[in-house]
């Protein structure tokens, strides 16, 4: 799943995760959105890649609804924010004992998707992938 207010790159990351071989890409265009996801669908996501700095609920926020629910997929951090303060969200973030594999700079790359995603737990995939 791809949360970030900005359409375009929403678009930029999903484009991203289809060239890696990602068959299911939802998008949530704001925190209230994605969280409607989860609580419709259950935990039906293993990867979210989340904007820090968003209206009405910002990444922070976002993260803490999702330990609450005890989601256990992945997590990468996007923003347009300096690399010290994406890394320090993500560090806090791991505080909450969600799994945080790092941060990356808007827009996503293929490369910098391909990395979070191999810093995932290998035993439950971060992605579906068409084989």
């Amino acid at each position: 799943m791809v949360v970030d207010d900005d359409p375009i790159l929403c678009e930029v990351a999903k484009t991203c995760f289809k060239k890696l071989g990602a068959l299911d890409i939802s998008v949530a265009h704001n925190g209230r959105d994605a969280l409607d996801f989860v609580d419709l669908q259950g935990d039906p996501f293993s990867f979210v890649l989340l904007d820090l700095n968003m209206p009405a609920m910002d990444g922070v926020q976002f993260l803490r609804h999702l330990h609450r629910r005890n989601y256990q997929g992945s997590i990468g951090i996007l923003g347009g924010e300096e690399p010290a303060m994406l890394s320090l969200s993500a560090d806090l973030s791991k505080k909450l004992s969600l799994d945080v594999v790092g941060p990356i700079r808007k827009p996503p790359k293929v490369a910098s998707l391909q990395d979070l995603i191999s810093r995932t737990d290998a035993s439950c995939g971060p992605i579906q992938r068409d084989e």
